[in-house]
C-alpha cells in the first residue's frame, strides 16, 4: 500500500519522480526532520526547507488540506 502511495505522489510532483522507486522519493522528498502538532481539529506537518521542497510546493502539497473521518 505504502509504494502505491509513494507511486502516486511522484506522478503528482512530476519532475521525473513518476517512474522513480518508493526509496528514491522517500530519500529525496520525505525523509525530513520537522514538527508534528495534533490538535483537537487539525494535524499540522511542518518540515525543515530542503533543496527540493520547491517540486513539493510546485505539486500543491502546502495547501493540501485532507479531511479524516471520524470513527
Amino acid at each position: 500500500m505504502a509504494s502505491v502511495i509513494y507511486r502516486l505522489m511522484g506522478v503528482r510532483v512530476g519532475q521525473g519522480y513518476e517512474k522513480a522507486e518508493a526509496r528514491t522519493l522517500y530519500r529525496d522528498l520525505m525523509r525530513h526532520t520537522g514538527k508534528v502538532t495534533i490538535t483537537q481539529n487539525e494535524i499540522l506537518v511542518q518540515l525543515r526547507a530542503r533543496a527540493k521542497d520547491n517540486y513539493l510546493v510546485a505539486a500543491g502539497y502546502p495547501e493540501l488540506h485532507q479531511k479524516i473521518p471520524l470513527a
